[in-house]
This record gives structure tokens, sequence and C-alpha cells, in this order.
């Protein structure tokens, strides 16, 4: 049986892997965001300050993407 390498993740946009320290930052980023309600499609965290984006906002699927990578087992410890 011959293993396979895991390719590391990488966040779009991003010129370096994601961390171990990126993995707990995205479990502190997930809960502060959520949507105001279904038929607005806003984000309802109160770090966007004045303008809400639409729902999921930018911090959200980061946080997202890189719990996932690291439940894939994509981020080094």
């Amino acid at each position: 049986m011959t293993q396979q390498s895991v390719r590391p993740f990488r966040p779009s946009g991003w010129s370096r892997d994601a961390t171990s320290e990126d993995v707990e930052t995205a479990h502190r980023i997930l809960p502060m965001h959520a949507p105001i309600d279904s038929s607005r499609g806003l984000c309802a965290s109160a770090l966007h300050l004045i303008n809400a984006p639409a729902w999921p906002c930018e911090q959200y699927q980061w946080a997202k993407a890189v719990i996932d990578a690291a439940e894939r087992r994509e981020i080094s410890d």
C-alpha cells in the first residue's frame, strides 16, 4: 500500500499555508458570525462595524474553510 501525501491547505489569496494557530483563530471567529435572519441574508456580527456584508461573510467563509481543512488533516500541527 502506498501512502498518499496530503497537500497543505493555503487559504485563497494567502502567500503561506495555514497553521495550527490559524485553526485556533478560526474556532474563535466562527461563533461570532451568523446570519441576521433568513430573509435578509446579512451577517449579524458587530465586527463588521457599519455595513453588514452578505451572508456568509468573508470571515465566516475563511474560518469554515480552515476548520474543514484541519478536519481533513491538511494543516500540520
